[in-house]
């Protein structure tokens, strides 16, 4: 199947590189005063036509970033363009991160960590986000406004999970949280936190092996935190779940049925049929 569209040029920031992490690296330390951790928040509906005004004087600052290493492919152009309109839309800076910022002998998906970089202090809320996740075209919901949670925790990430016991089972720890990695949501406080307990040597393992979600659960762990709020499944929802016109963000998979994994075709084929019908 051929692409929707030529795909008009999008500009992104030059690649920034580093050997080494862009903050210092300290042996895991003693956190007493953690943040306080409500219990999950249960949300069986949230309220439509939710978005706030972005000029507000009592807005937080917030920021909504990607990241990409590599030449940037046909999906994730359509998907930058997509959810910088979305960062706009909810009164949020947009970032495009690019290149192995993180760490350089790690993986592309484990440099979404870079979000816990100090240079991001500024901000309130930082949001990461894959790039093949689109929001839906009717959303008047704010990924700020409208939920507080971290990362999402449904079925497909409790069963990675198993799956990280037994390659990891010195590291994983089922009283922690283990969340999805298309989508992260940090305030400033979990942040810094969570930063405080980065240790390269243990990091590594997770070089192309669970990669951001792992580096989360161990620093969770080590920071012991052991209550964090879940975020919906609406905002990474799965392209081939049904009722997708009733998601916030879709992410966009092979998989075409969520009863069969061996059925898959391109992201790209899933997402034009998704376009095509109106969704995104």
């Amino acid at each position: 199947m051929s692409n929707e569209k030529k795909i008009k040029s999008i500009k992104v920031n030059s690649p920034i590189r580093t050997n080494k992490f862009n903050f210092p690296l300290k042996k895991p330390v003693e956190y007493k005063n953690l943040f306080a951790m409500d219990k999950p928040r249960v949300v069986t509906r949230l309220k439509s036509n939710s978005i706030k005004n972005p000029e507000s004087k009592y807005a937080k600052k917030k920021i909504i970033m990607q990241h990409y290493t590599g030449e940037i492919k046909d999906l994730a152009k359509l998907s930058i363009e997509n959810i910088s309109e979305y960062a706009k839309k909810v009164g949020s800076e947009y970032k495009l991160i690019t290149g192995n910022v993180f760490n350089s002998n790690l993986s592309p998906p484990c440099q979404k960590m870079h979000m816990l970089n100090e240079i991001f202090d500024s901000y309130d809320v930082v949001v990461m986000m894959d790039t093949d996740m689109f929001k839906t075209k009717n959303v008047n919901l704010s990924i700020f406004e409208d939920t507080d949670g971290v990362g999402i925790c449904a079925k497909d990430q409790k069963r990675v999970f198993e799956m990280f016991k037994k390659k990891h089972p010195n590291l994983a720890n089922k009283e922690y949280p283990y969340f999805g990695g298309c989508i992260w949501r940090m305030d400033l406080n979990l942040r810094q936190t969570l930063r405080k307990h980065l240790v390269e040597d243990e990091i590594l393992k997770f070089n192309c092996s669970f990669e951001d979600e792992a580096i989360f659960h161990r620093l969770a762990t080590r920071a012991g935190i052991k209550e964090c709020k879940i975020l919906e499944e609406m905002w990474g929802y799965g392209s081939y779940y049904p009722n997708l016109e009733e998601q916030a963000i879709i992410h966009i998979r092979t998989k075409i049925n969520p009863n069969n994994k061996f059925l898959k075709r391109t992201k790209m084929e899933n997402y034009i049929e998704i376009k095509n019908g109106g969704i995104i």
